[in-house]
């Protein structure tokens, strides 16, 4: 941590959690997203392969039917493309709840199940206005004002309140935007999710935007 006036000048290094040892069978999903594309719904999931092999994968989103489809994985990192029929997918609105829709993604090789996730998304776009004013918006809604996000330093337990509930608070408080300062530690997927559901956009900073690269 760079230090700051709300902070001290602190050199983490190691690991910070305890480590979790997942068993591989040699393909593992890392990620996956939706995308309207040339109007086709278009889900591109992350998968990371100790080989060239190929994979059935099996994709589900919200209600529609499971599509299953052969790819070719090479050794490592490959984002493979599955092409689902049209479903109702809901709208993110700033400030606001927000009901996700499950996506749910499967590996396969000769029939054994090699890893599965699932995941929970919705649309939305984001555009600036070029009037004269750095005005951000989603899907209509600007982007007024927001808080800045600063993680604990130590251990969840310096604060009594919950990071939902200093959330849910800046949602009450009208605020639609919050920004994760580049000096502490990243924002995970369960301050991500929390976000989504609040109808909150996220302003990431770069990594040691605020801090001390590392040499």
């Amino acid at each position: 941590f760079f230090g700051w006036d709300w902070a001290p000048p602190v050199f983490p290094f190691g690991m910070r959690n305890q480590p979790d040892l997942h068993p591989s069978r040699g393909s593992m999903i890392r990620g996956a997203y939706i995308a309207e594309t040339d109007g086709r719904m278009v889900v591109r999931v992350f998968v990371e392969s100790d080989s060239d092999t190929t994979l059935d994968l099996h994709v589900t989103f919200g209600d529609a039917r499971t599509v299953s489809q052969s790819c070719l994985a090479r050794r490592g990192l490959n984002i493979l493309t599955c092409e689902i029929p049209d479903s109702p997918v809901p709208a993110w609105i700033a400030g606001a709840q927000n009901t996700l829709a499950p996506l749910d993604a499967a590996l396969y090789r000769d029939g054994i199940e090699l890893d599965t996730r699932g995941f929970r998304t919705s649309f939305r776009k984001v555009s600036l206005s070029s009037h004269g004013r750095f005005l951000l918006s989603s899907n209509g809604v600007v982007l007024r004002w927001g808080a800045n996000y600063v993680e604990p330093f130590f251990t969840e337990a310096e604060t009594s309140v919950s990071r939902r509930d200093m959330l849910e608070a800046l949602s009450l408080a009208g605020g639609n935007l919050v920004r994760v300062w580049g000096g502490g530690r990243y924002a995970d997927e369960e301050f991500l999710s929390y976000c989504d559901e609040l109808g909150i956009a996220v302003w990431q900073d770069m990594p040691f935007a605020c801090g001390c690269c590392p040499v």
